[in-house]
């Protein structure tokens, strides 16, 4: 089939560019003519054509060609081949110095099985070539790119506080993408202004030593120095530096960067951004939204109906009690008379009326087995009078006891 944009489909070769560890497919002819490819902060990655993740093989008699494009004259570009399998009997790897084969070379005729030492380009571009023969094919490579500057800021010459936002921001050693400067001493606090930090280390290049006693990458909890407080002390140079990701348990981070007088090395990237506070509310304090005017309306007609459901349940049980409470009190079974309210007009009256009538009778006997007598509960206190039958007590030859 012919190919739609005039190419032999045997020149059209398809690679892949790696950004942010997903992989995005991309075109590349690997006939002598170029990709350009834009770079970022943050390295992204491309690889010869069937790599696949060094488990592949490229095809023979190839010619590919990418331009890494810093963006413009204010940023360089750092790389670094991260993994190559190449045969050196005819297949390699160029790269330089600028975007056309007579920039100044960074490496030549790079091939064998292992990893590369890092790049970094003097202007704007880099370009790398590489060249396939007829036989030996190996797996080819995966190449890291990004852009570069140097983004230490004050840090080096005092003490700086930067505030991280949304936005990814990024902190290097001093003098990078070139060697850090020897005898340098930098701190730089990162400030979340309402959240929390998050911060990465995405490269690191630092002159080993125990201890790192010599030069070393310190990271700290809060914006001080305190070995409390410490979360991490590296140096270890590339390609086995540290690369980690850490969120503050406050609001800062205090980063620290030493080297001594002697041996320098490529130093480091950190992107750091602000993590926004998750929001919580109680629903007892907050009221949902209402979706619509339909569901407001529904809502308030159901919370009225459940309010005078409600009211009416109260009153109905307090009305039970209030009749409970009001109606006749049942009477004790030693209870006999209960006195009307217009036999307590006189104490004499009182006791005329119920004890008098029984001693005239005449019968001493039956007065002395029994006789009735009304006694208040609590005088003046109400109609309600007890009747209690009681014995006459021996000692007790007259009247009445009370």
């Amino acid at each position: 089939m012919p190919d739609p944009r005039g190419l032999g489909t045997s020149t059209l070769q398809v690679c892949l560019i790696l950004s942010l560890r997903y992989v995005i497919p991309a075109v590349c002819q690997c006939s002598g003519s170029s990709l350009t490819l834009s770079t970022t902060n943050d390295f992204q990655y491309f690889t010869t054509p069937g790599y696949n993740n060094g488990a592949g093989s490229y095809q023979s008699d190839l010619s590919c060609s990418w331009i890494l494009d810093g963006g413009s004259s204010s940023w360089t570009v750092f790389l670094f081949v991260e993994n190559y399998d190449v045969s050196c009997s005819g297949d390699f790897i160029d790269i330089y110095d600028g975007n056309a084969t007579s920039s100044t070379a960074l490496v030549t005729a790079l091939c064998g099985t292992s990893q590369s030492g890092v790049y970094a380009s003097t202007q704007r571009y880099v370009r790398v070539d590489f060249t396939s023969d007829s036989s030996n094919q190996g797996a080819g490579f995966s190449l890291a790119f990004m852009k570069a500057a140097d983004l230490s800021g004050s840090g080096c010459s005092g003490e700086e506080t930067l505030a991280a936002s949304s936005t990814p921001q990024y902190i290097t050693s001093p003098n990078f993408p070139g060697e850090y400067t020897v005898n340098s001493n930098c701190r730089w606090v990162v400030t979340a202004p309402i959240g929390t930090v998050s911060l990465e280390i995405i490269f690191s290049d630092v002159e080993t030593s125990t201890n790192c006693a010599f030069d070393s990458l310190e990271l700290y909890s809060g914006t001080y120095v305190c070995e409390k407080t410490k979360i991490l002390s590296a140096c270890t140079p590339h390609p086995n530096g540290v690369t980690a990701s850490y969120t503050s348990n406050g609001t800062s981070f205090l980063v620290k960067f030493a080297a001594d007088a002697s041996l320098s090395f490529r130093g480091f990237v950190i992107k750091y951004s602000e993590i926004a506070p998750v929001v919580t509310t109680s629903s007892s304090a907050v009221v949902s939204s209402i979706s619509s005017e339909g569901d407001f309306y529904l809502g308030l007609y159901i919370g009225l109906g459940s309010g005078a459901g409600g009211a009416l349940l109260f009153v109905g049980m307090i009305t039970l009690i209030r009749h409970f409470c009001m109606s006749q009190k049942g009477v004790s079974p030693n209870v006999k008379h209960v006195e009307p309210l217009s036999l307590r007009s006189t104490p004499s009256t009182r006791n005329n009326s119920i004890c008098g009538s029984s001693s005239s009778s005449g019968d001493s006997t039956t007065r002395q087995k029994s006789f009735l007598c009304s006694t208040p509960i609590s005088p003046g206190s109400g109609s309600l009078m007890l009747d209690i039958q009681r014995r006459k007590s021996s000692h007790h030859n007259n009247g009445f006891v009370h």
